[in-house]
């Protein structure tokens, strides 16, 4: 009888040797859908609570109601119970909750896919745990995404920075015009991400080379972003006399707050014409105020 048992153990030890690594690995939690002002795009959080750590995680993007196996009558009748279910190289996601007031919650469970973990494992993503794969699966970290960005040159980015190049949209073609656009500046990981994450697009970049600015560097471009400098600010200042600006005084005049409504208030001071550099100093001393104090009585 002991031999049996004996048997029967070493079965069951040779059944979980050739289960994949991470089968076991399902998650559990809660979701929820929140409508965006397209009726067919909801934007779909999961939430998984870690008691052991009293901590929660959650991931959120945007999806089409027809990803969600969904459609756009799903979320009118109050009070109706509904499923999801959601299928990527990750993993795949299945819940079930009720529609409240054009929302929906409930909760879900993820399958992890033992195929993405090797896979991204011989892409030199080794022991991706099962809510990596869940966020992989969230933001659509496909092997096709992981593929291309290797091609383009980004080969084994870690594993947040994939999930920051798929949040931002940088993939193959961004790239390549990233590239086009400034083809004399090396362009790591982080600079893409800053380049996107503020929208800067060759589009952009053409139009204030057309105005005359010599925008080549990268960095510039992002400063003019950062610092929400557009066409309608050059052509403010060009009306007021500064049409002829190097980009350096343009990021400067910005920073301190000088437009076209300034000038005039230093030239109704009596300074006539100024330069760059007296509105510069006018304005960082408070001389002229860019504008008028309030009294009160």
């Amino acid at each position: 009888m002991r031999m049996v048992h004996r048997i029967a153990a070493l079965v069951l030890l040779f059944k979980l040797a050739l289960m994949p690594a991470n089968a076991a690995e399902t998650l559990t939690g809660s979701w929820s859908i929140q409508p965006q002002s397209r009726p067919e795009r909801v934007d779909f959080l999961v939430r998984i609570e870690d008691n052991d750590r009293h901590s929660t995680d959650e991931t959120s993007t945007d999806f089409d109601l027809a990803e969600l196996g969904l459609n756009d009558a799903s979320l009118r009748t109050d009070g109706s119970k509904i499923t999801i279910a959601l299928a990527r190289d990750g993993g795949s996601i299945a819940g079930s909750g009720i529609v409240t007031h054009g929302t929906a919650s409930g909760s879900f469970v993820f399958t992890p896919s033992a195929a993405y973990r090797t896979a991204m494992r011989e892409r030199g993503y080794p022991g991706l745990s099962a809510r990596d794969q869940l966020r992989a699966t969230m933001e659509n970290i496909s092997l096709a995404f992981v593929d291309e960005i290797a091609s383009a040159g980004y080969r084994q980015l870690p594993f947040d920075e994939l999930l920051a190049f798929r949040g931002l949209r940088i993939d193959g073609a961004y790239i390549a015009a990233a590239r086009a656009t400034f083809p004399s500046s090396t362009l790591d990981a982080n600079l893409l991400v800053q380049l996107a994450a503020l929208r800067v697009t060759q589009a952009f970049v053409t139009e204030f080379r057309a105005e005359g600015f010599a925008v080549e560097r990268p960095a510039d471009a992002v400063q003019l972003r950062a610092m929400n400098i557009d066409r309608g600010f050059v052509h403010d200042l060009a009306a007021a006399g500064f049409a002829h600006l190097s980009l350096g005084e343009l990021i400067q005049l910005r920073a301190l707050g000088i437009d076209g409504t300034y000038i005039k208030r230093v030239e109704s001071h009596g300074i006539a014409r100024p330069t760059v550099d007296q509105l510069m100093r006018l304005r960082a001393m408070n001389i002229v105020r860019s504008a008028p104090v309030a009294v009160t009585s």
